[in-house]
């Protein structure tokens, strides 16, 4: 499967935006929990789980999708051939520990959500994937999510379900409209101020500055 390409157009010009792994699997982390019901369609429950002295590990996220069905989330900065093991135990362990999840939800959702245990999930966000782990996640019996994601600068991420099903994409509220004439103004029109772009900081680009010259340094 070829990666996808993106291009910012800006002052005539086409300039592709280079990806990058984010800096630390934490960075990661965070982005998917701050902006998870929005990105997966999946409602946030916890971080860093810990799984108790028994078992001793931690889950990096704990949610519940809109089904009612558990959901475990791993995260691996660029590749790792053990995350869909090592999500799968997390799955095992939540399956005996039913009453704990339950619990949780209800601390942090409410008694009047569903929860659904048969069909738990396992999501998995990784930079990459090997080949065996599609194919695994295909073939499993378990639930499996492989979500490769793509981060562009500061300001842009995209995500590729290799496995699973992606959300459906969020529907904007519409708003009213009040009239389809346009109003009537004896003003004159507002100067239509020239863009700023200093706030595309993430591109090397020279572009003119509000003088019209070309500045001797780029900000990045």
């Amino acid at each position: 499967m070829g990666d996808t390409r993106f291009f910012h157009l800006i002052s005539g010009d086409a300039h592709e935006l280079p990806s990058n792994p984010v800096a630390y699997e934490r960075d990661l982390q965070d982005i998917f929990q701050k902006h998870l019901h929005a990105l997966t369609g999946i409602d946030f429950l916890k971080s860093e789980h810990r799984t108790g002295p028994h078992h001793n590990r931690r889950i990096d996220t704990l949610g519940i999708d809109e089904a009612g069905c558990p959901v475990v989330i791993e995260y691996k900065r660029h590749r790792d051939e053990n995350v869909i093991n090592q999500g799968l135990d997390y799955l095992d362990w939540l399956e005996d520990h039913q009453a704990d999840f339950r619990e949780l939800v209800r601390g942090e959702l409410g008694d009047e959500r569903h929860v659904d245990f048969t069909a738990p999930r396992l999501l998995c966000v990784a930079g990459e994937f090997p080949r065996q782990d599609e194919v695994a996640a295909r073939n499993s019996r378990r639930r499996i999510d492989l979500v490769r994601y793509r981060r562009y600068g500061d300001d842009f991420i995209s995500l590729e379900w290799l496995c699973g099903e992606a959300p459906p994409p969020a529907v904007a509220p519409r708003t009213a409209v009040t009239s389809t004439k346009p109003a009537v103004s004896s003003d004159p029109p507002p100067e239509v101020s020239r863009p700023d772009y200093a706030n595309y900081k993430n591109w090397s680009l020279r572009l003119p500055g509000r003088d019209g010259k070309i500045p001797e340094k780029v900000c990045r």
